[in-house]
């Protein structure tokens, strides 16, 4: 799964078509371009320690209890991409468990990126420490948020243009007739994927209570 499957809005935005640049070519930018984007987005926490949050995340080590929520949970973060697929998948999250100075990687069965909330197959025992290293942005990438995908596809459509207008002249004459070639959509198109990004970022300091900043 990625963020952007096909290359309708792509095309959309840049009206290029398939004799401009194949299919092939621009999901491959748009596969390139993801993964820059979540980078940029992405906020990691290493082995973060599994604590108590509120009653209804109480994060209980019992024995018993597999089901386990990040301290981000519940505060309008999402649970994120760390292998850069475009996709939150159990691979995304690990989780360590230290019990009698022994720790052991445990097996995630479920992972739900918009509650936050991570499912192990088996309950840690009494008594053990918990940690998970995770990523979380302040949109979701599963399913993909209307503002990632156009971030992706901007930023797809600067590398196209590049590609496109790398070694020509922005000037041809053939007899009277003159033809200026406009070399400036690398610049718009990466500007405006600037700015999605900025929005992006933007919400998540509104959401941390830092800023009130206007979108």
């Amino acid at each position: 799964m990625a963020i952007l499957s096909d290359t309708t809005i792509f095309r959309a935005i840049t009206g290029l078509s398939e004799s401009d640049i194949s299919d092939s070519e621009v999901l491959a930018l748009q596969n390139y371009a993801q993964q820059l984007v979540l980078r940029e987005i992405s906020v990691s926490k290493i082995r973060e320690e599994v604590n108590y949050i509120d009653e209804a995340r109480q994060n209980k080590i019992d024995g018993s209890n597999t089901t386990f929520y990040v301290s981000v949970s519940n505060k309008g973060y999402y649970i994120s991409d760390m292998d850069w697929d475009g996709d939150v998948t159990t691979s995304d999250v690990k989780v360590h468990v230290v019990y009698n100075q022994t720790e052991t990687e445990y097996t995630v069965s479920s992972v739900s990126p918009a509650e936050g909330k991570i499912v192990l197959s088996t309950a840690p025992p009494t008594g053990s420490k918990v940690y998970i290293t995770y990523n979380y942005t302040f949109v979701s990438v599963t399913p993909p948020d209307n503002l990632l995908q156009l971030a992706v596809a901007n930023l797809a459509a600067a590398f196209a243009y590049a590609r496109l207008n790398t070694g020509k002249a922005k000037k041809m004459k053939f007899g009277n007739m003159q033809l200026e070639r406009d070399l400036s959509a690398f610049d718009h198109y990466y500007m405006r994927y600037r700015e999605i990004v900025s929005a992006i970022i933007s919400k998540g300091i509104i959401l941390s209570g830092q800023s009130t900043v206007s979108i």
